[in-house]
């Protein structure tokens, strides 16, 4: 009994921390601290900053939105007196017809949307698309979205 315990006395005594063994002082451990708390601030400002960012384009976003919404109310209005009742029809109306009896060139093969037909048949995507066209990329989803189904 005598021997373990002696043996544990011995471990104990050789247990010393880590850290008064390492070649590390207490300055170099300070500094390296201070180092970490440094990119740490570093850090958490350039997140703020991108979250300062976001938000005010997410802000712009809504007024620009509120205005949109506002300007179709007003057309809504407008074309609710301008039919006085009649029923609006999403369709184009007989009167455009041809004397030859057949209707306009459909919307899906519109010039105006020749270029993204082009580009996506191309491969390209429609942030691509947007990009070079300089349109939103939910425009150029929706143009696309339209020709597939066949109503453009």
């Amino acid at each position: 009994m005598n021997v373990v315990k002696n043996r544990q006395k011995a471990e104990k005594v050789d247990a010393t921390p880590a850290f008064t063994k390492s070649s590390l002082s207490v300055r170099e451990v300070t500094t390296e601290i201070q180092s970490l708390l440094a990119d740490v601030e570093e850090t958490s400002r350039r997140v703020a900053a991108q979250i300062d960012n976001r938000y005010q384009r997410l802000e712009i976003l809504l007024t620009e939105a509120d205005q949109k919404i506002k300007r179709m109310e007003e057309l809504e209005k407008r074309l609710g007196n301008a039919t006085s009742g009649a029923e609006t029809r999403m369709v184009a109306p007989r009167s455009l017809e041809t004397k030859a009896g057949t209707r306009p060139q459909p919307a899906g093969e519109d010039a105006a949307y020749r270029e993204v037909y082009q580009l996506a048949d191309a491969g390209a995507g429609s942030r691509e698309i947007a990009q070079k066209l300089g349109k939103q990329p939910g425009e150029i989803d929706l143009i696309l979205a339209l020709r597939a189904s066949g109503k453009r």
